[in-house]
């Protein structure tokens, strides 16, 4: 038996040995992200007691997640943010997560990032990842894996909030032809804002993680309910003849706050707010001058040369495929 665990031990190391494993040792982290990290490890502690390699694991997991949540976030030119590379990156993690799961742990995992959980959102930001960049195939491929959510996340606001938004987006996406397709895109993000009207009565237990996964969840809402406007009146129809209903505005509203609370912990993510307030106010036929200054200060702020190109016309178009691409974008 002692044999057995030695060498469940020794496979649970070589993880280390990879090259995203020595990459992710090799980081110099500053006194406020080793305060987080130590904040994180807390949730686990409380439990059992961990080893010096249960905390370099769990580390290596938050790393991960928040590495794919920045790439789908954010753009890979904008500031610190951490990059990887879809086609190598990806499978070596994956291949790390399983060879921590094949070995002997004398721990208990947080839920959100128990092996097969994470393997979950792994494959999901993946997805969207792929969809960011316009690479469907690829992204059809991870819609089963999906499907197939882990029981510890049905009893979770936040990742029930992700989902609900995640299938909106899919059918923004893959499916506009599709009869009626504007009401289940609404209903999902009505089902989505409800869950993160109780996950915000909850105890946040990673700040940064979770307002990481808080922000996606706003942008795909606020992205879909654009869609709404574009499948029932069409992409190009003027501004003054679209009826956005009040409803909507609420919705989209509310997405508009709960995605500046999220700015103030990240404060990469204020691009992002910026260009939905912009197509908040065009939807809204709000001051024309003042929407032109922020769309200015937008094209300053933008490293994307297709989005400079972009942005100006939103001054003086009202056309939803621009705002879609615009936001496609960010």
């Amino acid at each position: 038996m002692e044999n057995v665990i030695r060498e469940d031990q020794n496979t649970r190391k070589t993880w280390i040995l990879s090259s995203c494993g020595r990459k992710y040792l090799q980081l110099q982290f500053s006194p406020s992200q080793l305060k987080s990290m130590l904040e994180f490890c807390e949730h686990f502690s409380s439990r059992r007691p961990i080893s010096s390699l249960d905390y370099i694991e769990c580390s290596f997991k938050r790393h991960i997640l928040i590495v794919l949540f920045e790439s789908v976030l954010l753009r890979q030119n904008h500031g610190k943010t951490r990059q990887m590379d879809l086609g190598t990156d990806i499978n070596e993690y994956k291949q790390c997560l399983m060879q921590m799961k094949t070995g002997y742990s004398t721990f208990c995992l947080e839920e959100e990032l128990i092996d097969e959980t994470c393997l979950w959102w792994i494959e999901l930001l993946t997805c969207a990842y792929f969809w960011k960049n316009g690479r469907l195939k690829e992204a059809r491929q991870k819609y089963l894996v999906i499907k197939s959510i882990p029981k510890s996340l049905l009893k979770k606001n936040l990742a029930l909030a992700v989902v609900h938004s995640f299938c909106a987006v899919k059918l923004s996406v893959e499916d506009t032809k599709r009869q009626h397709v504007e009401q289940l895109i609404w209903i999902h993000c009505v089902q989505a804002r409800k869950r993160m009207r109780l996950y915000a009565q909850e105890t946040p237990q990673d700040t940064f993680l979770e307002n990481l996964a808080l922000a996606l969840s706003v942008d795909w809402q606020l992205q879909s309910l654009i869609k709404i406007l574009s499948v029932v009146h069409g992409p190009q129809r003027s501004t003054a003849a679209r009826y956005v209903p009040r409803q909507l505005k609420l919705l989209y509203s509310e997405g508009l706050v709960l995605l500046r609370r999220t700015v103030v912990v990240d404060h990469r993510l204020q691009l992002k707010d910026l260009l939905h307030e912009v197509c908040w106010r065009i939807l809204n036929n709000m001051n024309p001058i003042v929407t032109k200054q922020i769309i200015i200060e937008l094209v300053k702020a933008a490293n994307e040369p297709l989005l400079k190109l972009l942005l100006p016309k939103m001054c003086n178009s009202v056309d939803l495929k621009i705002v879609e691409s615009v936001l496609k974008l960010s």
